[in-house]
């Protein structure tokens, strides 16, 4: 057996266990390949949220918006840079949404708004249903 072999073997061992069962995509396995570990590949949920940095207003998504929020205020690193002056940075709508796709097509709409249409949507804070409707997504 050559070296390498048993490396191979321990990469391959997550493919392998996975590999058999119902439903697992190609693309999934492909990264437990290359990764060498497993990685379920779940349907995220995709939030959409709107931001007070010190009055102004900042629009995103991400499938864990407290996390996000933790990020923009430790100003460094991963936070946008819209956000790294602010020093109140408040969280003041958030939704969770279907899919990635429609968060970024809501997010395209948000950031379209007015300043006083954005503090209408807060102030409304619709379901995803008003949303939808009101945005004509």
């Amino acid at each position: 057996m050559w070296r390498g072999d048993a490396a191979v073997l321990r990469v391959l061992e997550p493919v392998r266990r996975f590999a058999t069962m119902p439903g697992v995509p190609a693309s999934a396995l492909l990264l437990a390949l290359a990764l060498g570990r497993w990685i379920p590949m779940t349907a995220a949920i995709w939030h959409i949220y709107i931001l007070d940095c010190d009055g102004r207003l900042y629009t995103g998504i991400s499938v864990d918006p407290q996390r996000r929020l933790a990020e923009h205020r430790a100003g460094a690193g991963r936070g946008a840079r819209f956000t790294r002056g602010a020093e109140r940075i408040e969280m003041r709508y958030q939704l969770a949404l279907d899919s990635r796709s429609e968060a970024l097509r809501i997010e395209y709409r948000i950031k379209r708004l007015s300043r006083a249409a954005k503090l209408a949507l807060i102030a409304e804070c619709p379901d995803r249903k008003t949303l939808l409707i009101g945005l004509r997504v």
